[in-house]
């Protein structure tokens, strides 16, 4: 069967490990990216994508997300009518306010990496979805396991978007001051502020600073790469996973990036329950600010629980939680 799988420039990031996993499974496997910072209608990316599956005789292609642009979708009828089409929510579903059943009722198979999203796509469309978390690529998070021999540069340390998001920074912001009373290590990478331009990022950088003092010296407000991601999980011994405040409730991926390599994730309480991870037993969770700050000091006192609980987590993730135990499934 040759493959597709479509996405935008935002989630170009998991193509590689798409691509790896096909290879893994004898798959035969394309890419289709659309770019959505272009001033182009969708029409022209759909012509596109229906050049490409003619000209790579593509019988399978599985959207990520329902991609659309006000009420047009990419996928429409002249798509459907050419090739089988799944779609995988790796954003909620329901976040998705174009959508309607007679459109969810074209694809094949829906999938949602929000185990919300299962019930909230029967009771409001009448259609079945089925919940499959968003797992981790193998090259980039989980084929170097750690045996803890190697020097941890940080005690603790978060990658991800912060600016505007509250729950993060007082997160954060908590386990800063937690780091500067103790002399701990902290790194933290993403975007903390607005930077387009030079005075705008001195602007931002001063009003940042004068919000959350703690925080701010350990602050570096910019992108890291896929691959330094995953060498700061390995060169952290606290790896932060803060959840969005909203309707999300399952692990997102971040949650098996982090584990994938034996690395300890200490992350905000979700609903883990449709996954194998155990709370206490593949990762650390905390409720509140309180428990999190006796969390960071506990286990940065205890490295022999903290490393057995980042192995037993890093097992899991590599036994079930990877593109290539997953693939099939979602090309079904």
């Amino acid at each position: 069967m040759r493959a597709l799988v479509v996405m935008t420039k935002a989630n170009r990031i998991f193509a590689g490990s798409f691509l790896e996993a096909a290879e893994e499974k004898n798959i035969s496997l394309e890419t289709f990216c659309l770019d959505e910072k272009q001033e182009c209608p969708l029409s022209y990316w759909r012509e596109a994508l229906k050049q490409m599956i003619r000209e790579k005789n593509i019988k399978k292609v599985l959207m990520l997300n329902d991609l659309s642009s006000g009420t047009e979708c990419l996928a429409d009828e002249s798509i459907f009518t050419m090739v089988s089409c799944n779609v995988w929510f790796v954003d909620p579903l329901q976040r998705n306010a174009y959508v309607t059943a007679d459109h969810l009722k074209r694809y094949g198979r829906i999938f949602s990496y929000e185990p919300t999203d299962i019930p909230y796509c029967k009771e409001k469309f009448g259609i079945a979805a089925q919940y499959i978390p968003f797992p981790a690529g193998k090259t980039l998070f989980c084929s170097n396991p750690r045996d803890f021999s190697e020097k941890e540069e940080f005690a603790v340390s978060f990658v991800g978007l912060a600016a505007g998001n509250e729950k993060r920074l007082q997160v954060l912001e908590a386990a800063a001051r937690v780091c500067q009373e103790r002399h701990y290590t902290m790194a933290l990478y993403g975007n903390f502020w607005r930077d387009s331009h030079w005075l705008q990022s001195t602007v931002e950088a001063f009003k940042f600073r004068k919000k959350y003092p703690a925080l701010y010296p350990y602050v570096h407000n910019y992108k890291l790469a896929p691959e330094e991601v995953s060498a700061l999980y390995r060169k952290s011994k606290i790896n932060l996973n803060i959840h969005y405040a909203d309707i999300r409730r399952g692990a997102s991926p971040r949650t098996f990036e982090i584990l994938g390599n034996n690395n300890f994730e200490l992350c905000d309480d979700q609903d883990f329950s449709c996954t194998g991870l155990v709370p206490g037993q593949h990762l650390a969770v905390y409720h509140n600010l309180d428990e999190l700050k006796e969390q960071l000091v506990y286990y940065l006192e205890h490295d022999g629980e903290r490393i057995r609980i980042a192995k037993n987590g890093g097992q899991v993730v590599r036994e079930q939680y990877m593109f290539e135990h997953l693939i099939e499934k979602v090309l079904e």
